[in-house]
């Protein structure tokens, strides 16, 4: 093997070729294969079993689809470019890996193996280990190659490497270009490991673009490696940080011992919104809705994040975005200080096609949020057993917002996994219908490392649903089936708390067996606080007699207000742990829960601490029963107006409740996630909310915004904008119409086409001389 970086770095291209290779076409002799039968053989594997160390295999034109393995020979395999110098050689000869394993294999101990003039596509990697699958176009392992003028792109891999995987070997890179590959986990255009090392020519330089990855989208190397020096003439971008590429310690966290330079950037970012649609293409500037782009992945690559000023929105369409359909790359690699922002929750649809999960937030990616979306057919099983999203290690002040979680299967989480995150707001989430570990998993491990000492997270979860989480199989190692868990650190009993509000938890179940117990609705273990407040957890089942809706365990603690536990089978809640000081504390203000005090099963009694107050009932709550919202109270319902407002300090109960009505109800409030008021009904579904006779999208905006009015008389109509003070400034429309909906566009400017300010701007709908409404619009 060639280990030496200092030996291969003081030789030029052309004194490494002469002294190591030449000598090989020299004294050996050139097998040739043709597909048309005239070579020595149709195909290029037939030649290299048939050659000895030192002999060539000169690969005609053709499209070979074939996975070939050097298998131990020093031998060189090329196209004819090897004997020619022509560039049209290499697009001519393509070996096409078939999406049935690596293009090319290196991995009995070569240490003269020279691959060239090749194009290598659809390959899907080799597996490395019983959970690892790498390198779609090159897999060296233990070995050494030499790549000259070569192109690596379309190679799709579910682990590491998409383009090149390099394991304990050497891979020497020139004149090769690499792009658009994917891998699902690390890599995605190469990924180094296990002490491998990857030396690019720095005269006859290579590219290497637009590859994506969960992370480090083109080059990812592990910790066992040496400093790694990226030296190319064009890169995704110019000046590319951890998104790009990505050395990580033990923990996770970025190592910065990646030298790079490069002479171009493939894309330009840009420090403004930008817009997706499934009609779009990424050769679009995105810059605008009228000229969208087509994936989320590259609008990831070419907005900048803004830590200084408002985040950048990805503004995305309505639509399904997936693999098939619109060349989605998933996981997708999340950025700090950006906001996706989907048109509409029901529509707009990231279809992750039971390939692989949807997003992943890396070490320390900050400050973003996500919202209005679908979420669908997410499987995590093949890489980290998170159904849809994973947010990992100091994922702090992220938004998650109006988003459905539906058919994720994992084995940890179903649909979403938060570790070690803190200041995290899930608002409007629905988890419906995932299958293996709990539908949503809230853990921390933080063990108080420089650089990041610890701290306490936190997570709000305010009117939520889930609904129908399951499991397959008994064995909690395949997933334990059902709502939430939320895991602290048992050493650090302060480490997480979680406040769960408006929230319902209905028909999710578990099957399980003895002697673990089973918490079908909410695992609450090692440590956590939690609060619950204002929640209605019913109709969930577990097979397991221990089980509960609810269970409490080592040294953890909750606190239950205004919240309804009812037919819930075996039991509401369990209290239990394996040692006297995992002692935990629950306590129940306000609350119904079925059979009382006794629907509370202790099972060390000593051991733990129950309080349980006067105001909780043990009765029927009178469940409506029927309709959109079959938990809604019905009249004579003994949980109206016996819930409290006297809550501790830091619980704030958002405005409505889980149906959308006022939370508080003529200053009283009830037991449950759904108030009883005059919107109750048989068959009970709030009307979608008046369509606004004036909207403006996007909102904030750089260049320009859509302003959409709806008129619903004749006659004058007028759209006048005025500033934060009142003053007019500009007269958008003013036209005689007819009943109906319309559009118009504002670029910012004023009456006398001058660009305005950044600031609040008020948007004001006027039809024969009446305001219909206004709406706030703030230019960036």
């Amino acid at each position: 093997m060639l280990t030496s970086r200092d030996f291969i770095y003081t030789m030029t291209h052309t004194l490494l070729y002469l002294t190591v290779f030449m000598p090989l076409l020299i004294h050996s002799q050139v097998i040739t294969v043709k597909q048309d039968g005239s070579g020595d053989f149709s195909d290029i594997q037939q030649a290299i079993n048939a050659a000895s160390d030192a002999d060539t295999v000169l690969v005609w034109p053709g499209t070979y689809q074939e996975n070939i393995d050097y298998v131990g020979k020093n031998i060189t395999v090329g196209s004819l470019n090897l004997t020619t110098g022509e560039q049209h050689y290499i697009s001519q000869t393509i070996i096409d890996g078939n999406q049935n394993g690596s293009c090319v294999k290196v991995q009995s101990g070569e240490n003269n193996a020279l691959l060239q003039g090749f194009t290598l596509i659809n390959g899907s990697g080799t597996q490395v280990s019983s959970t690892r699958t790498g390198g779609g176009g090159i897999y060296c392992y233990q070995s050494s190659l030499f790549s000259q003028n070569c192109i690596i792109k379309n190679n799709n891999v579910p682990n590491a490497g998409g383009g090149i995987y390099c394991v304990n070997a050497t891979v020497f890179l020139s004149g090769v270009e690499i792009y658009n590959n994917h891998a699902q986990t690390v890599g995605g255009g190469i990924c180094v490991v296990s002490d491998g090392n990857i030396h690019f020519d720095t005269e006859v330089l290579c590219n290497l673009y637009l590859n994506y990855a969960e992370r480090g989208n083109d080059f990812h190397k592990t910790i066992e490696c040496q400093t790694q020096h990226i030296y190319v003439d064009t890169f995704t971008v110019i000046n590319p940080d951890e998104h790009f590429i990505s050395s990580i310690d033990e923990l996770g966290y970025q190592n910065g011992d990646v030298t790079f330079n490069a002479n171009h950037g493939k894309i330009t970012p840009v420090d403004q919104d930008v817009y997706v649609s499934p009609q779009g293409s990424d050769e679009n500037d995105g810059l605008s809705p009228e000229v969208p782009l087509k994936t989320i992945a590259f609008a990831l690559n070419k907005v900048l994040p803004d830590s200084t000023g408002p985040m950048n929105t990805i503004y995305v369409r309505n639509g399904t975005y997936s693999p098939s359909l619109t060349g989605e790359k998933y996981p997708l690699n999340m950025r700090g200080y950006i906001s996706i922002e989907g048109e509409d929750q029901d529509s707009t649809i990231l279809d992750a096609e039971d390939i692989s999960y949807i997003f992943r937030g890396n070490n320390v990616t900050k400050n973003y949020s996500i919202k209005n979306f679908t979420f669908t057919n997410g499987n995590g099983n093949l890489s980290f057993s998170t159904g849809f999203m994973r947010m990992y290690k100091n994922n702090d002040n992220v938004t998650l917002e109006n988003i459905t979680f539906h058919d994720g299967k994992g084995h940890i989480a179903s649909a979403l996994n938060i570790y070690d995150c803190n200041n995290v707001m899930l608002r409007n989430l629905n988890f419906k219908e995932n299958i293996g570990g709990k539908a949503l998993r809230i853990g921390s491990n933080t063990l108080g490392m420089e650089p990041f000492p610890y701290e306490k997270d936190t997570c709000h979860i305010h009117n939520c649903y889930f609904l129908q989480n399951t499991n397959t199989d008994p064995d909690p190692y395949q997933g334990v089936g059902g709502g939430a868990s939320i895991i602290g650190m048992i050493t650090l009993p302060d480490s997480l708390t979680c406040y769960f509000i408006n929230c319902e938890f209905s028909y999710n179940s578990s099957i399980s067996s003895p002697p673990y117990k089973s918490s079908v609705a909410m695992a609450i273990l090692n440590g956590a606080e939690v609060f619950l407040v204002n929640s209605t957890i019913g109709n969930n089942s577990t097979t397991n007699p221990y089980g509960a809706a609810v269970g409490l365990t080592y040294h953890s603690s909750l606190a239950i207000y205004n919240t309804i536990l009812y037919s819930n089978d075996p039991r509401e809640i369990y209290i239990a742990s394996d040692e006297q000081w995992e002692d935990c504390h629950l306590e129940v203000y306000n609350s119904l829960i079925e059979g009382g005090e006794s629907g509370i099963k202790v099972y060390q009694p000593d051991w733990h601490t129950l309080y349980y107050d006067s105001t909780n009932i043990n009765t029927d709550p009178l469940w409506a029963n029927t309709g959109y919202y079959p938990y809604m109270l019905s009249y004579g319902s003994p949980c109206i107006n016996t819930g409290t407002l006297d809550l501790p300090e830091h619980i704030e109960l958002p405005e409505t409740d889980l149906a959308g009505n006022p939370r508080v109800y003529d200053g009283q409030i009830d037991m449950g996630a759904y108030e009883f008021g005059p919107w109750v009904g048989v068959d009970y579904r709030p009307p979608a909310p008046p369509k606004p006779q004036l909207s403006a999208s996007p909102n904030p905006f750089h260049h320009e915004t859509r302003i959409r009015y709806q008129s619903k008389e004749k006659g004058k109509q007028s759209i006048f904008l005025y500033d934060i003070n009142g003053n007019k400034v500009a007269t958008l429309m003013d036209i005689t119409g007819q009943p109906g909906r319309g559009e118009i566009i504002w670029d910012g400017r004023n009456d006398y086409g001058r660009l305005l300010p950044a600031g609040v701007y008020v948007v004001e709908l006027v039809v024969n001389e009446k305001s219909k409404g206004n709406v706030k619009v703030v230019k960036k």
